[in-house]
């Protein structure tokens, strides 16, 4: 399965990361700030390419 881009929830952080299609539904932990997080079933909107970028993907722990 592919892994999904996902924004940390952390108005702080909003680092993009890469999540497995295997974690919908459970908790995870964001890399970079720690904030802990549920990985949602379905995504609302795939982010765009004008959108302003954060660092590096990282994955979810």
């Amino acid at each position: 399965m592919k892994p999904f881009s996902y924004r940390c929830p952390n108005p702080k952080c909003r680092v993009v990361l890469s999540i497995p299609e295997s974690m919908r539904g459970q908790s995870a932990r964001c890399g970079s700030c720690s904030q802990e997080f549920m990985v949602p079933f379905v995504v609302s909107r795939t982010l765009r390419k004008d959108e302003p970028q954060s660092p590096p993907m990282r994955k979810a722990s």
